[in-house]
C-alpha cells in the first residue's frame, strides 16, 4: 500500500496550483497552461513590493489545491450558477518558475520576459504571467503578439486592460518613458496592436487632459467603472468585448490587482479608494473566460502591505476562476 499524498497548503513546493515545475520552455505541452513569474518592480512609481508578487500568488494558490483535494468528492458545484464541474487529478499546467530580471537594464528584462512568452505561444500553450509591476505587461504582450502572429498568420490581436488606472502617461519626470504608469501608452504606440482593438476597463478617478485626448485621438475603447456598474459587470463587459472581437481574433488580458478597491486588496503599491469588489472581480474574470483570451497576466500584488494575505489569495482565486470557467483546468 502506497503512502498517501499530503495536500496541506502550507507544505511542499510552491508552484502555481502545485503544477509540475519545468526548467525548459521546450518541455511545455500543446494546449497546456504555462506559468511564468516576473519578480520585477523597479519601474514602480508608487510603493515597491510587487517583486514579491509571483511568490505570494503561488503560495496562495496552494490553498485552492488544498481545498480541492481535501474532500472525497471529485465533482463540485458552483453555488452561484449551479454548474457542476470536476478537476482532473493532474492539471494540464506547468510552472516554469521566474524569469531573470535585471533591475538596471530594462532592455535585458524586456527580452527575458518576451522570449518565454513568445515560445509558450509557439508551442500552442497558454501563457500565465505573474507580476511584478505593470511595466512587465509591455514585454509580455510583445512576446504574445510575436508568438501568436507565427501560429495564426493574419490574425488580429486585441489587448484588454483591467485596472483602476489608465496607465497612459507619456513620460514620468523620475522614471522616464518606461514605467508602470505608461504601459498602455507604450502598447498603443508599439504597432503590435491597432489602438481600436485596445479596451481599458474598470477605470475611475481623474486623468490628465493630454492623456485623455491621446486615447480619444487613437480610438482606444474605455469602459469606466461607473458604466460597468450601471449596466452590471458581466453585461457591460460582454457588450464591450463583443464589439472588440468583431475586429480582433485573439485577446491578451492584463489584470492589475488595484482594479479592486483598497479596502479589499490593500496589498498593492497603487492602492485606490474605490474599485471593484472581490465578487465583481470574479464576475469579470468569469466573463473574460467566455471570449478568445489566449494569454493573461496578473500584476501589482505587493504582499508585504497585506499581512492578512487576502490580496494574494484573491489574485490566486481570480486566476483559478478564469481558467476553470474557460475549461482549461476543469471538465
Amino acid at each position: 500500500m502506497g503512502i498517501q499524498k499530503s495536500r496541506l497548503y502550507h507544505s511542499g513546493l510552491a508552484t502555481f496550483m502545485r503544477s509540475p515545475y519545468l526548467d525548459q520552455v521546450s518541455q511545455v505541452s500543446e494546449g497546456s497552461i504555462a506559468v511564468v513569474g516576473v519578480p520585477f518592480d523597479y519601474t514602480s512609481g508608487s510603493r515597491p513590493g510587487a517583486r514579491y508578487g509571483p511568490r505570494a500568488i503561488r503560495q496562495s494558490s496552494l490553498y485552492m489545491d488544498y481545498f480541492l483535494g481535501s474532500s472525497s468528492d471529485t465533482s463540485y458545484v458552483d453555488i452561484a450558477t449551479g454548474d457542476v464541474f470536476s478537476i482532473p487529478g493532474e492539471l494540464n499546467m506547468a510552472d516554469l518558475g521566474d524569469v531573470d530580471c535585471f533591475p538596471t537594464n530594462l532592455a535585458a528584462t524586456m527580452e527575458a520576459v518576451a522570449s518565454p512568452v513568445r515560445e509558450i505561444c509557439l508551442r500552442k500553450a497558454f501563457p500565465l504571467v505573474l507580476g511584478g509591476d505593470h511595466f512587465i505587461t509591455i514585454p509580455a504582450f510583445r512576446g504574445f503578439v510575436e508568438g501568436q502572429g507565427e501560429i495564426r498568420p493574419g490574425g488580429r490581436a486585441g489587448y484588454v486592460h483591467l485596472d483602476s488606472h489608465l496607465d497612459v502617461f507619456d513620460e514620468n519626470p523620475s522614471w522616464g518613458k518606461y514605467y508602470h504608469g505608461s504601459t498602455v501608452r507604450r502598447i498603443v504606440e508599439s504597432g503590435w496592436v491597432d489602438p481600436s482593438r485596445v479596451l481599458l476597463a474598470g477605470m475611475h478617478g481623474t486623468v490628465g487632459l493630454e492623456s485623455w485626448n491621446f486615447l480619444r485621438s487613437r480610438g482606444v475603447r474605455v469602459l469606466p467603472l461607473a458604466a460597468m456598474r450601471k449596466r452590471g459587470i458581466s453585461g457591460a463587459l460582454e457588450s464591450a468585448l463583443g464589439e472588440l472581437v468583431r475586429d480582433a481574433d485573439f485577446l491578451y488580458l492584463s489584470v492589475d490587482i488595484d482594479a479592486v478597491a483598497g479596502a479589499f486588496a490593500p496589498g498593492t503599491g497603487g492602492i485606490t479608494l474605490d474599485g471593484l469588489s472581490p465578487a465583481e472581480l470574479l464576475e469579470a474574470l468569469s466573463t473574460f473566460a467566455r471570449f478568445p483570451v489566449f494569454g493573461i497576466d496578473l500584476v501589482e500584488v505587493a504582499p508585504e502591505f497585506d499581512p492578512s494575505e487576502r490580496t494574494q489569495r484573491l489574485a490566486a482565486e481570480a486566476l483559478f476562476v478564469f481558467f476553470q470557467k474557460k475549461g482549461l483546468i476543469s471538465r
